[in-house]
């Protein structure tokens, strides 16, 4: 595996960082497949409509205004070239805005199909 678990010593609070060189858009890991119906505190990804991952490593990435990943689905993604020993984070909300964006996409293009 190539993340790990520590402390971050610049905010004092334990979080997931990458331990190789990962470059823009690749994949970092993936998160467990194990799915809740809703988020309970800081334990869960939202990853679609109703639909929550619970992971191992997952639940120590912390969220950022300028986030090194990106999740899509259950893969999380190197937005920029990572080095060995940066925190791994993601806009939380941002990525739950685009899961929303998309999943109104998808029912439209499903309405437009069916031409109600």
């Amino acid at each position: 595996m190539n993340i790990i678990v520590k402390l971050c010593k610049k905010t004092d609070v334990i979080a997931l960082f990458t331990t190789r060189n990962h470059y823009k858009h690749d994949t970092i890991f993936r998160l467990n497949a194990i799915k809740k119906s809703k988020k309970t505190l800081n334990d869960s990804i939202y990853i679609g409509e109703n639909k929550y991952s619970f992971d191992t490593f997952g639940v120590f990435m912390r969220n950022s205004k300028q986030p090194t990943c990106k999740i899509i689905g259950y893969d999380v993604i190197a937005l920029n070239n990572i080095n060995p020993g940066t925190e791994l984070t993601y806009d939380q909300t941002l990525h739950e805005k685009e899961q929303t964006k998309n999943n109104v996409e998808r029912f439209f293009d499903d309405l437009k199909r069916k031409k109600y």
